[in-house]
């Protein structure tokens, strides 16, 4: 199982979607591959985690020649354009987890996904994501760059997510995760994740790696 070390700052993060900023270079850098075969994509993408005792941080380096993003709402289907994702389950189920989607303008889709008979080989069972629940006070930014490729930070407020009972994780912690993208390319689709799922399917859970809060 792929496990991701997050370690601990003791200042908040600045989020303006460019991860040149010190803090960032302290935390273990890790890329997706095809989620299938497990090789490296096309294009390339790098994320990195952080934690204080507000926010888990998250920031994407993504490698683009083409940005598909012309969704402006959140919750708007941003799966259906260029998007990276993050999957969290705090409690370790792999029935219910919280999905974050976050495009090249900054737009958030969030939601609470009940994933009730995901198994190895077949993917997802009967998926139910409630979108009408947002994730308050989650920041946001993204950063499109001069050579087409784009990145993203985002802040998630551990007092939102109550399936982490609204509290900051303790050192020694753990949660399971995936980090996944989708590229919608000029020749093909490329679906990329941390935590290879065998298939293009990123709710097969039982797939997911593990996440490591120490301080």
């Amino acid at each position: 199982m792929q496990q991701y070390l997050i370690r601990k700052i003791n200042h908040a993060l600045k989020i303006d979607g460019s991860l040149s900023h010190p803090e960032w270079q302290t935390a273990e850098v890790a890329q997706l591959v095809d989620c299938v075969s497990g090789k490296n994509p096309k294009l390339k993408t790098d994320f990195r985690m952080l934690y204080d005792d507000y926010y888990l941080y998250i920031g994407y380096e993504v490698e683009d020649n083409n940005i598909i993003a012309t969704f402006t709402e959140r919750n708007d289907p941003l799966y259906e354009e260029d998007v990276v994702e993050i999957f969290l389950s705090p409690s370790g189920s792999l029935h219910y987890y919280y999905e974050f989607n976050f495009s090249p303008n900054s737009v958030i889709f969030d939601a609470i996904v009940l994933n009730d008979d995901g198994r190895e080989g077949v993917g997802r069972g009967t998926l139910i994501p409630w979108t009408d629940w947002n994730c308050e006070n989650i920041q946001v930014r993204s950063q499109k760059k001069d050579d087409g490729n784009w990145s993203v930070a985002a802040a998630i407020p551990f007092k939102s997510l109550h399936l982490a009972e609204n509290r900051t994780p303790k050192s020694g912690e753990t949660w399971r995760t995936n980090i996944c993208r989708i590229e919608y390319g000029e020749e093909e689709t490329e679906y990329t994740t941390w935590s290879p799922t065998g298939l293009v399917d990123f709710h097969t859970s039982e797939r997911f790696g593990l996440l490591r809060f120490e301080c």
